[in-house]
């Protein structure tokens, strides 16, 4: 594997929580939801898809339900365990499950799927790499296939310091993220690498850096997405959580908003689906 172990340690020891944290608490359900609407635009029956940073197989069984041919590929063996179980239990049947690092494909041939889905964290945890990783999902792709990616958001990561109240995610702020870098409108940054609150160093974007970069690698950009656009991750959101309607209304609203341009990196992730020009 490329990277450090880091990564695999912490998705082992988070187990299926990963599968959890999307129906356990309202943020979760919110990004999912806006997740899952925005990649499903981009799905069609008989596709091949490869399915990098996995998990549990929550998108991977959506897909399936499309009619698309999935592989899944996930740095973790225990995630990809409980994607085997998550996937039978809905009846349905991947192409494959391989332990893999998505900074190295070399296993797949040129423009091998129809396309190619990185959505979660696993492109923030490369951090000052992700520019091979991205090389690497644009080379596995076919001409005229897509690529639906999606990073940790810059700017709507900021409100995650404050969201849960904790002074010492403030205290110490450059511990986290260099303001001194953040001052100068960079379109991404790494956070530091010592920090006693973010447990590894992530790369962090903008939603145009993003599409900037998938056009660099001779895409078109097809449609870009911020999740979530009005929440953040640690609001309880206790009394939502306990009026179905309220709920409901949240997620209908968030889902609305997330592919205006306006909230492009209003919230925590960004997500681009770009297709590969014939000649690039």
């Amino acid at each position: 594997m490329a990277r450090s172990p880091d990564v695999r340690k912490f998705f082992e020891e988070y187990g299926d929580q990963e599968w959890d944290r999307f129906k356990n608490r309202v943020t979760g359900k919110i990004e999912y939801a806006i997740h899952r609407n925005f990649l499903m635009q981009h799905v069609r029956p008989g596709d091949t898809v490869l399915d990098l940073g996995s998990g549990p197989g929550r998108f991977a069984i959506d897909m399936m339900q499309a009619g698309a041919n999935v592989t899944l590929g996930d740095i973790s063996p225990v995630q990809l365990e409980l994607a085997k179980q998550k996937v039978a239990e809905s009846g349905h049947a991947a192409d494959n499950y391989l332990e893999l690092d998505i900074l190295d494909l070399s296993r797949f041939e040129y423009g091998q799927f129809d396309l190619v889905v990185c959505i979660g964290g696993a492109l923030s945890y490369v951090h000052e790499r992700y520019a091979d990783a991205l090389a690497e999902m644009a080379r596995v792709v076919k001409p005229g296939g897509r690529v639906v990616v999606g990073s940790m958001s810059l700017y709507g990561q900021l409100p995650v310091f404050v969201a849960g109240d904790h002074a010492n995610q403030l205290n110490g702020f450059d511990n986290h993220i260099d303001r001194a870098k953040l001052a100068n409108n960079p379109g991404f940054l790494i956070t530091e690498p010592n920090s006693p609150v973010i447990y590894m160093p992530l790369f962090l974007c903008t939603n145009q850096y993003l599409r900037e970069h998938m056009e660099g690698l001779g895409f078109r950009v097809l449609g870009s997405a911020a999740a979530n656009p009005l929440t953040a991750d640690g609001q309880k959101l206790e009394r939502i959580a306990a009026d179905p309607v309220a709920e409901a209304t949240l997620i209908d609203l968030e889902v609305l908003l997330s592919e205006r341009p306006e909230m492009a990196d209003s919230g925590e992730w960004v997500l681009v689906a770009a297709e590969r020009l014939a000649g690039g």
